[in-house]
């Protein structure tokens, strides 16, 4: 067993990662399915339960990560794995990138929509500006750290060492997309194969952001930040029409295919990437 984890580390990764949240979202969504027409008659108790559960299983990425970093390399790659959590100095054009290039991209569909004659995102109506503005802060405080340091300080870090940057985007969006499998059964109680293929496009497509964003700092922290502003992005700057996601879709595309063929050419030993 250990042997196969130390020959295929990112398939192992990938394994115990759908295990960890499988386990826990799939429980969650068993037991609250019969209360899903009337939620207020499930015990108090119970939702708790089901509450620390969903979160436990939203960690996978992250418990997978350091499972494995222990048993393959021990303490002192953990240290490293830590260092990068919280890797911070970088060039500021990067923060920029992280924390208004989603911003930028989903814009612009969504003006499209407005000149159209469709109405705001509903979240943007109840919440406000002031309450968008509130919401994104704290969601940046939370990041996504318990994601990022699987997906990217785990997987893409292996990865990086033998794949291109487009092959890892696949490699690694396919399975992130197919992980939220039992989420749309929690949220939805059953699953709508159009809005999951559109969703799968879309977070393969993102993939290729996180993936030039890592690549060029190695920090998990950039790329946790730009996980939380496609996210808040996605909630509050949301299209509604066919021609608005299509639109949203191609951009994303073009800009990260730009910036992953610009990181191609100009592309950097990782080990030469100074490290605070």
């Amino acid at each position: 067993m250990k042997s196969f984890v130390h020959k295929h580390p990112v398939l192992a990764y990938f394994f115990l990662t759908f295990v960890i949240t499988w386990t826990c979202w799939l429980t969650v969504f068993m037991v609250f399915e019969p209360y899903r027409a009337l939620p207020e008659l499930a015990p108090a108790t119970l939702l708790i339960i089901l509450e620390i559960l969903a979160k436990i299983g939203a960690c996978g990425p992250g418990i997978a990560a350091i499972i494995l970093t222990l048993m393959l390399y021990g303490k002192s790659e953990l240290r490293e794995l830590v260092n990068r959590i919280f890797r911070w100095r970088v060039n500021p054009i990067y923060y920029v990138f992280a924390l208004l290039m989603p911003i930028a991209i989903f814009m612009i569909p969504l003006s499209i929509e407005l000149m159209l004659g469709e109405s705001f995102p509903n979240t943007i109506v109840v919440y406000g500006l002031l309450g968008f503005i509130f919401h994104f802060l704290v969601r940046l405080l939370l990041g996504n750290y318990e994601e990022e340091i699987g997906w990217r300080g785990f997987a893409q870090h292996h990865l990086q060492k033998t794949q291109s940057p487009i092959k890892m985007s696949f490699i690694i969006g396919l399975p992130h997309a197919l992980w939220h499998i039992p989420m749309f059964l929690i949220e939805e109680g059953s699953i709508d194969l159009l809005v999951f293929l559109i969703y799968t496009i879309r977070v393969v497509i993102f993939t290729f952001l996180v993936t030039w964003l890592y690549s060029k700092t190695q920090s998990i922290l950039l790329t946790a930040l730009l996980h939380v502003t496609v996210n808040e992005s996605s909630l509050f700057l949301a299209v509604n029409t066919f021609q608005g996601i299509f639109i949203l879709m191609v951009l994303i595309a073009i800009v990260g295919i730009i910036l992953i063929l610009f990181y191609s050419e100009n592309r950097t030993n990782v080990d030469d990437i100074v490290k605070p």
